[in-house]
């Protein structure tokens, strides 16, 4: 994790080893939530990763004590994920409960994208959008959430024997208080 120094405007770029299954994170363990169904959040950012079609990605929030290497395939997260390919998944995945479906949006490499989701608890949905665009909805949203404090993250997994660069340019998260 560092500084790109390419790019105009203080990027951070995380890099994971030319190895499969080489995982590379970023959390923030110091803040974190707890998911209230009467309280709204939100997260926003821009990503862009070289080798879109041959990583695992998750970006959103995840439980405060998640074990890193595992956080993009258990329980306890709320955000984007891709697995091994570059469809772009929405998913809620707490507890027992669970709703990953595809946004219809594919990571290319190279290509700058903009992700957000946001919780509305007066009208108890979760939206996820790509490039400000709505791609899915999930009524309901509160029956996801459970004791578990939640805390923003990311992470990039190689699956391929090539190192992967994901440069995240910003990331804005908002919650009720």
């Amino acid at each position: 994790v560092g500084a790109d120094s390419e790019r105009h405007g203080g990027w951070l770029k995380i890099i994971s080893a030319a190895s499969d299954d080489h995982d590379a994170v970023l959390q923030m363990s110091e803040e974190w939530f707890l998911p209230n169904a009467s309280k709204s959040f939100y997260f926003e950012t821009r990503i862009e990763s070289t080798r879109a079609s041959t990583h695992g990605l998750f970006i959103g929030f995840t439980t405060r004590d998640a074990v890193l290497g595992d956080a993009v395939y258990t329980e306890d997260h709320m955000g984007f994920h891709c697995k091994e390919a570059a469809s772009l998944l929405a998913s809620m995945d707490v507890g027992s409960v669970v709703s990953s479906v595809d946004t219809g949006y594919d990571l290319a490499a190279n290509t700058t994208v903009q992700l957000a989701m946001k919780y509305n608890a007066t009208t108890d949905t979760a939206k996820w959008y790509v490039d400000g665009e709505l791609t899915n909805t999930l009524t309901g949203a509160s029956t996801y959430f459970s004791a578990a404090q939640l805390t923003f993250a990311v992470k990039v997994r190689n699956n391929a024997g090539t190192a992967n660069t994901t440069a995240i340019d910003y990331v804005y998260i908002e919650a009720d208080r």
